[in-house]
């Protein structure tokens, strides 16, 4: 349904704007953490990025973990790659993520603050 595959900065280069040349997420993909884009029937959909260093799942979607069949395609590459878990965190305030992610998948969860927001750190096991 999804077509994911590894990406990289030159691509996210040839998708971005001159002025997202220089954010963490490209630097990250320069840095060689693992960039991935999803295409779906032949078009650009989004992009993830796994950071090396944590396992953390970034992608400017905020609501793929909400998307079924995305999320699974996801994790299945993931897999495939040999990660057995990945991170990802959500806002406390989202009830309705937090609930989701508590009744689908297989969690760690422990509050945390970042930058005076509360979050929800979710290891997801894959």
């Amino acid at each position: 349904m999804y077509d994911i595959k590894k990406g990289t900065f030159e691509k996210y280069q040839e998708l971005r704007t001159k002025e997202y040349l220089e954010n963490p997420f490209a630097k990250a993909i320069q840095k060689g953490d693992n960039y991935y884009i999803i295409e779906k029937n032949g078009e650009y959909l989004t992009e993830f990025l796994v950071y090396s260093d944590t396992n953390v799942l970034a992608c400017p979607d905020p609501n793929v973990f909400l998307k079924a069949q995305l999320i699974k395609e996801i994790m299945e590459v993931l897999k495939q790659k040999e990660y057995t878990y990945i991170v990802t965190y959500v806002p406390v305030e989202d009830t309705q993520k937090i609930e989701y992610m508590d009744n689908t998948f297989k969690v760690m969860k422990r509050k945390v603050e970042q930058a005076g927001y509360q979050y929800f750190e979710y290891k997801v096991y894959l």
